[in-house]
């Protein structure tokens, strides 16, 4: 449980890393999503058509990259979870 908290922390990153190719899958997916932010932002001051850009659009398919490789383990893990819930779970 405390892999899948620290799983979309990307804060560690931002402030101990300092090259790109370093970056956890997080890290890169923000900086791909301030990018796309600053350059929407630059095209509606210019006028540009990136401007009119589906931001939600890809932030929602950055959110499906950033889950597949947990639902890709999660099946493989399910059976040490489901213990360590019940055997919290149990009162003496």
């Amino acid at each position: 449980m405390v892999a899948l908290g620290y799983w979309n922390d990307w804060t560690n990153g931002l402030y101990y890393i300092t090259e790109q190719r370093l970056y956890s899958l997080q890290l890169l997916l923000k900086s791909i999503i301030d990018n796309i932010r600053n350059l929407a932002s630059l095209s509606v001051n210019t006028g540009s058509a990136a401007a009119q850009m589906p931001s939600n659009s890809i932030r929602m398919a950055m959110a499906v990259i950033g889950v597949i490789p947990i639902m890709a383990l999660y099946p493989f893990f399910q059976k040490v979870f489901v213990a360590g819930i019940s055997l919290g779970g149990v009162k003496e």
